[in-house]
């Protein structure tokens, strides 16, 4: 039935909206007039609402996909569909023969690499340079007081130029080294990430939804694809509903309005919520362009699954002790609304009444002036 007006509900174009009020048995059986087939009603007093409809789904508080980081092969999946799982709990392990090797071999080539390091920066030691530097400063004294050759100057000169020379390759090596270093240990780093990640916990408390892989299966990482997805997990503490609303209606949908849920699985019940977000950006389905809802179920006193089938009543305005009556008792001329009253000094028995409604609704409408309490108005005969 829900699905059924579904249906029904896409093919409106205007907002809709829904009273609720007491009428009276006798009230409602009306009295024949004889002549035309017709029946009266008495003006009651009630409760109405404008609504504004919703179709969607439930959605978890969170949802989260779980993706590997790293290449590899199942080894073991410990929970499955509907199991509950903690934050920090240990739910896939991939194969970590080759990643453990890894971290080894990286480990091995740092202290080689470090080892280098060490060894360019003691060759890279100044004192050979500053040696010759002392060297040159010595000739260049003695050759001022004529105790020096110009020779013996050339060559200190020469000397001091190829230990400077020596000394910046040296520093070169140096850096080289330890840049080799800093490389080597990043290739570390990332092996040791990779190696945890082969162990993979819940990043929440929740239950599974799904799992996409079973032991054995190879995965791929997020490096070289998008990551191969192995299971999504739920925060289920909180449900909401998801839902699409007309553009039409959209103007008039706030956030904090209150809202009733109906789900398909619990015939009659109504679960209560609050609007908590309204999409900025409208979605085009066939033809026409829906809004996004999304509401905070606040007593889902029964169980709520993911993904089912819901309807959304988002309560507009509500009017109490408002004068109502039936939609059918309602006629137009115009832009104006009216009714017909019984009235013996007439011809017809009958005379128009002109109305000015408030909130409309699917069986009644509220009435603002023209009518009071009790007065009895004509509706066709059932």
């Amino acid at each position: 039935m829900i699905q059924l007006a579904r249906r029904l509900l896409c093919l409106c174009s205007a907002s809709i909206l829904f009273a609720v009020f007491g009428l009276a048995t006798s009230g409602c059986s009306g009295d024949g007039d004889g002549e035309g087939g017709l029946a009266t009603v008495a003006v009651t007093r009630g409760g109405i609402e404008r609504l504004v409809i919703a179709t969607g789904r439930i959605e978890p508080f969170s949802k989260v996909e779980i993706r590997s980081k790293v290449d590899g092969l199942i080894k073991t999946v410990a929970v499955d569909e509907g199991d509950q799982v903690s934050k920090g709990q240990v739910i896939i392990e991939i194969d970590k023969d080759i990643l453990e090797s890894r971290v080894r071999e990286a480990r091995a080539a740092l202290e080689r690499a470090r080892a280098r390091y060490e060894q360019a920066q003691i060759e890279a030691s100044p004192s050979e340079m500053e040696l010759a530097q002392k060297k040159h400063e010595r000739l260049q004294q003695l050759f001022s007081t004529g105790f020096a050759s110009q020779q013996e100057l050339d060559d200190a000169e020469t000397a001091l130029t190829v230990a400077r020379e020596v000394y910046r390759a040296k520093q070169a090596a140096v850096s080289m080294a330890k840049a080799e270093l800093s490389a080597i240990q990043a290739a570390l780093d990332r092996a040791e990430n990779e190696l945890r990640y082969a162990t993979i916990e819940s990043p929440l408390d929740g239950i599974v939804l799904s799992r996409s892989v079973d032991a054995g299966a190879a995965v791929a990482s997020v490096a070289s694809t998008m990551g191969t997805l192995l299971m999504t997990l739920a925060d289920v503490r909180e449900m909401h509903f998801v839902g699409d609303v007309d553009e039409t209606d959209i103007g008039m949908v706030r956030d904090g309005m209150p809202a009733r849920i109906s789900v398909e699985s619990y015939p009659g019940k109504k679960f209560h919520g609050t609007v908590k977000r309204i999409a900025p950006l409208g979605v085009e389905k066939d033809k026409i362009m829906n809004f996004e809802v999304e509401i905070t179920i606040e007593d889902a006193d029964f169980p709520l699954r993911t993904n089912m089938t819901a309807d959304a009543e988002i309560i507009i305005e509500t009017h109490e002790n408002a004068l109502l009556v039936p939609q059918n008792s309602l006629r137009y001329k115009r832009s104006q609304a009216y009714v017909e009253v019984p009235d013996n000094t007439q011809e017809a028995g009958r005379r128009p009444v002109d109305v000015v409604l408030g909130i409309s609704g699917t069986n009644f409408s509220e009435v603002l002036s023209g009518l009071k309490e009790n007065d009895r108005v004509i509706v066709p005969a059932e």
